[in-house]
């Protein structure tokens, strides 16, 4: 007699991308089934960047090599699909500064105080090219001091709320506004992410979610942050459109999953980028006025 066996074998997986309490409690509460066509997505990313990689490296080794043959005799140059769009920026900022000239011009200057409030009028055009041109121009205002109001003009302007943070952003912010290399970004990004206080920072995903967010401990916090913003609304409704981003790769967008102020040194300006990143995310547009105010002296404008 044969006997037959069937074992049955239940998987599941939990998800969670920063290493928090209420992140893993979250996560183990609901376990779900592993998506076969999530790993199969996996894989073919995988497997792209391994082969994309290996054949750019071996292409860009060989061929600079032959070009600098002293320089790189016993070096291999690296293809990352996230560090090369970085050095096209650092080589773009590079190029533009090697080549600006440099121009001298002049310009007038009107301001005018009252109650307090200084205003300061320019003249129309980026300037004069001449210092003589400048001088003729401010005598004829000298000899007609008097000037008149003759259009005001006020439209609404807008500025647009930053797209979630993925891996090359944090490093262009982090090179462009707290003067970082990139290699010290990322390492102080990977040991806030170790120490909780961020998530997973390598991904290309901008697109949030509020559901799987935890929004509550910033509310309660946000008095003790420097951004004030009150996070209320978004705690008790929560709006699944904020962010519409065709990059994703299944795993949430750099952000903060819990608040301290313990930090210092270069831990604390990374982490406050984030931080103040994924509040302006999370923040409407910003929504104002522009009013230009057009002034007449002695015939110019």
């Amino acid at each position: 007699m044969e006997n037959t066996f069937c074992l049955f074998y239940f998987i599941f997986r939990a998800k969670f991308s920063e290493i928090t309490f209420q992140s893993i409690q979250r996560a183990l509460q609901t376990l779900g089934h592993p998506d076969e066509r999530q790993n199969s997505a996996v894989e073919v990313r995988s497997e792209l960047d391994l082969r994309i990689g290996a054949a750019f490296t071996r292409f860009q080794t060989l061929r600079l090599k032959k070009i600098f043959p002293e320089t790189l005799a016993d070096t291999i140059l690296s293809y990352g699909s996230c560090q090369f769009p970085t050095l096209g920026f650092v080589i773009e900022r590079f190029k533009a500064i090697e080549n600006f000239v440099s121009e001298q011009f002049w310009k007038l200057k009107v301001t005018h105080i009252r109650d307090d409030i200084e205003t300061e009028f320019t003249c129309n055009g980026s300037g004069c090219s001449t210092k003589e041109a400048c001088e003729a121009l401010f005598d004829v205002c000298q000899q007609n001091p008097e000037a008149a109001i003759t259009k005001v003009t006020t439209k609404p302007k807008s500025k647009w709320r930053p797209q979630p943070l993925d891996t090359v952003e944090l490093e262009k912010l982090g090179s462009r506004k707290l003067r970082m290399n990139v290699k010290e970004v990322m390492k102080v990004a990977e040991k806030l992410y170790t120490n909780g206080f961020i998530s997973y920072p390598r991904t290309r995903d901008k697109h949030i979610s509020l559901p799987s967010l935890n929004l509550r401990p910033w509310w309660r916090c946000r008095h003790q942050t420097q951004t004030g913003a009150d996070l209320r609304p978004l705690c008790l409704s929560g709006d699944p459109t904020l962010v519409r981003a065709r990059n994703t790769d299944k795993a949430i967008p750099i952000h903060p999953p819990s608040f301290t102020n313990s930090l210092a040194g270069a831990e604390k300006a990374v982490y406050e980028l984030v931080v103040r990143h994924f509040l302006a995310c999370l923040s409407d547009d910003a929504r104002g006025s522009e009013t230009v105010v057009d002034m007449a002296m002695a015939g110019e404008g």
